[in-house]
């Protein structure tokens, strides 16, 4: 790279303070990337996401520049964030109003931004509608451009006119990656062939040595089965609720389920749990900040992925909770959906179940509340499976790698 080291990544979402977690994956991909070399230097790390009235004014991490551009007036900014566009679209049709003036003035900021910035790359997060503004600018300003889908873009928009405005995108795109292989197959046949990078895990916040004291969530529980995740549709949160229900009335007695995450379900799910008589064993700790989540991980006995395929077609493209557990040494049962089963493989870093079966999940957590010998041979795997693959610094090295290439084919 001669003439600059700047990269631009365009979302649809950032973390806005230290403790959201909102796009928090992203936020570790951009400052493990500034960390990397691009011929001789450093490169110079810029974020364009959405503006919303929660960023806080001090920048999260000084080698990363985060740009936010407006798109409503700041009180009426509910598109972005919560539980993610798509969700948030479903909740509120009349947030329909805001979606052509979000697409314009990301637009127009990427065009900006472009103009005083001169960026050698654009890295698009999510294909629509990130990937189609950076195609259309990255042509105009002469700038490769790597479009990165990330699962519900693929799996959720499968319209003929969004299929068609995909496979343009990554047909035009420099390149194209997907955090998995199922997340790639979905988005159809493209000429263009992608790569499989997944996302990572930060290995220095999550891993076992973080130790198991008894938090205040799980204190006097003998037994613990953890949910981290947005609470929507294909989270399959109630279906674990339905499931841990099932469980032995003696089992259910000394075990508590713990729900972190919040979203537009929150208080459907928290009805479900008082009608199946289980509220008293089931806490709902809404969102925590990342930092707090080790802890959890670590004293919980079980962690449970109980995602499913949603009505609009959309469901897990990789699951990075799922590293975050394997990480933190914490045995996991999910199901076998989307990418999920690029990660588990069944009986040997974990336990994988039929989405949306409630019946098998409940006998898969018995299994294993059952049998500690099984639970900590899927840990010790799946922590090794995290050290072999899905450190953030060999998944930043993969993005710098192709970041050089695109600008050598250009």
């Amino acid at each position: 790279m001669t003439i600059n080291q700047k990269i631009l990544l365009i979302t649809s979402c950032y973390p806005r303070s230290e403790q959201d977690n909102s796009g928090i994956f992203l936020r570790y991909l951009a400052t493990h990337l500034a960390r990397e070399k691009l011929t001789k230097k450093k490169p110079e790390i810029h974020i364009l996401a959405p503006d919303d009235a929660q960023i806080q004014p001090t920048p999260l991490d000084p080698q990363v520049v985060v740009h936010t551009f407006r798109y409503f007036p700041r009180r009426w900014q509910t598109l972005a964030y919560g539980s993610g566009i798509l969700p948030n679209l479903r909740r509120h049709p009349a947030r329909y109003l805001q979606l052509p003036f979000f697409i314009l003035c990301q637009w127009f900021a990427l065009v900006h931004l472009c103009r005083k910035l001169r960026p050698a790359i654009l890295h698009a997060h999510w294909i629509l509608p990130q990937g189609l503004l950076a195609v259309v600018t990255g042509s105009l300003f002469s700038i490769p451009v790597i479009t990165t889908a990330h699962g519900g873009d693929v799996f959720a928009l499968q319209g003929s006119l969004t299929g068609i405005l995909k496979r343009w995108v990554l047909h035009h795109s420099t390149c194209w990656t997907a955090n998995s292989q199922a997340t790639a197959s979905a988005a159809g046949k493209i000429n263009k062939s992608p790569v499989i990078v997944p996302m990572g895990v930060d290995s220095r916040l999550f891993h076992p040595g973080i130790g198991c004291e008894p938090t205040e969530a799980v204190a006097g529980t003998p037994q613990t089965i953890l949910f981290v995740g947005r609470l929507v549709h294909k989270k399959g949160t109630g279906c674990l609720l339905k499931a841990f229900a099932g469980l032995p009335a003696s089992q259910r007695s000394k075990s508590r389920l713990v729900i972190v995450g919040d979203g537009l379900l929150k208080s459907t799910l928290q009805a479900q749990a008082k009608a199946l008589g289980i509220n008293q064993q089931v806490r709902f700790l809404g969102n925590l900040p990342n930092r707090d989540l080790p802890a959890l991980y670590c004293a919980a006995d079980l962690f449970v992925a109980p995602s499913i395929r949603d009505a609009q077609g959309d469901t897990e493209g990789l699951g990075v909770i799922l590293l975050e557990a394997m990480a933190c040494g914490t045995a996991i049962i999910a199901s076998a959906i989307g990418g999920i089963t690029e990660v588990i493989r069944d009986l040997e870093n974990g336990l994988l179940v039929p989405p949306g079966k409630a019946p098998a999940l409940t006998a898969a957590m018995e299994r294993l509340l059952a049998d500690p010998k099984l639970c900590r041979t899927l840990a010790r795997n799946g922590l090794q499976l995290i050290e072999k693959h899905y450190q953030w610094s060999a998944i930043s090295a993969q993005f710098c790698a192709l970041y050089q290439q695109s600008l050598i084919d250009r």
